[in-house]
């Protein structure tokens, strides 16, 4: 911590915003496959996020999250389509 690192106060509130940082960079990150870090490195600004953060990590993960809980909810809502609404049999001339 910047201001007091034995009793962990810090009076900037940079800590937070670094973590806020990080984890949208790592939620960007994954949204766009990786283009926004090569913007990043192209403007120089690729230093400022921490890609061994928590953050980061978390915020990488939350997409993938994010993702796969939406591929259950389709996958469960046509199932229980099939099974409610299930196709006409056509008879056979």
């Amino acid at each position: 911590m910047l201001g007091d690192p034995v009793g962990g106060v810090n009076p900037w509130g940079l800590e937070a915003l670094n973590n806020l940082s990080n984890f949208f960079a790592g939620f960007g990150d994954a949204v766009t496959i990786g283009l926004t870090e090569e913007f990043r490195k192209i403007y120089n600004y690729n230093d400022v996020v921490n890609r061994c953060s928590q953050a980061y990590i978390f915020g990488n993960w939350t997409f993938l999250g994010l993702g796969s809980t939406r591929l259950l909810y389709a996958g469960t809502a046509k199932v229980i389509s099939i099974l409610t609404f299930p196709t006409p049999k056509v008879p056979n001339n």
